[in-house]
């Protein structure tokens, strides 16, 4: 593996080492490939966004404009999305990176590999495509017809309630939320947006749903 100076990955990359790296999981080593490097193991990584993207993306990219970012310095970002929304997912971690929040990129966009890793990262705010948002629905709909049958009670009124926000629907039900990793609280979609239904389904239990970008 090369780790010469020439052809190392420039711009916002190398103008913060630090928390870039660690915000998406990567080490040391990794954080020196060269371009060409990079490049390979984005090409090879046909299903989801990985590190390499936005490592490849951030390096491409002038010095970044300010911004006003929804993201904070406890944000926990977990990604789930193609390769094609790369350079969009890009431009949204780098706030999170820049003001010492994580970044995390799921193995897959299957629903069950994003709600485990939702899990593993207690992640407070998950990006996916807008027609996976009803798979994932799909499976916290099983989990709530599984469980305690007074979950399931108050999850259906929550349903009606139009009024309560959105912190007092998350206290409502502690034991869907801690399935989802206890932080939980935004979940931000790229390309075409979840159907109606989905988006009012998650918004009713804490969940407001949000367009990326």
């Amino acid at each position: 593996m090369n780790h010469s100076t020439s052809g190392r990955l420039p711009g916002p990359l190398s103008s913060a080492t630090g928390p870039a790296p660690a915000a998406v999981a990567l080490s040391s080593a990794e954080a020196g490939l060269t371009h060409a490097e990079v490049a390979d193991a984005v090409a090879r990584a046909t299903e989801v966004v990985t590190p390499h993207h936005l490592l490849l993306a951030w390096a491409g990219s002038s010095a970044a404009e300010p911004r006003e970012s929804p993201f904070s310095e406890r944000t926990a970002l977990l990604a789930a999305l193609p390769p094609r929304h790369a350079e969009e997912l890009a431009a949204a971690a780098w706030p999170v990176v820049e003001t010492g929040g994580r970044v995390h990129c799921a193995r897959s966009c299957e629903p069950g590999t994003v709600v485990d890793e939702l899990r593993a990262t207690r992640a407070t705010d998950l990006v996916v495509r807008g027609d996976l948002l009803c798979p994932i629905r799909r499976t916290l709909e099983r989990e709530l017809a599984t469980g305690p049958i007074v979950t399931l009670a108050v999850f259906e009124g929550l349903q009606r309630d139009r009024d309560r926000g959105a912190e007092a629907r998350r206290a409502a039900l502690p034991a869907l939320h801690a399935w989802l990793g206890s932080k939980l609280t935004t979940l931000w979609y790229a390309g075409e947006p979840a159907d109606a239904e989905t988006v009012t389904f998650f918004t009713r239990v804490g969940l407001p749903v949000r367009r990326l970008g």
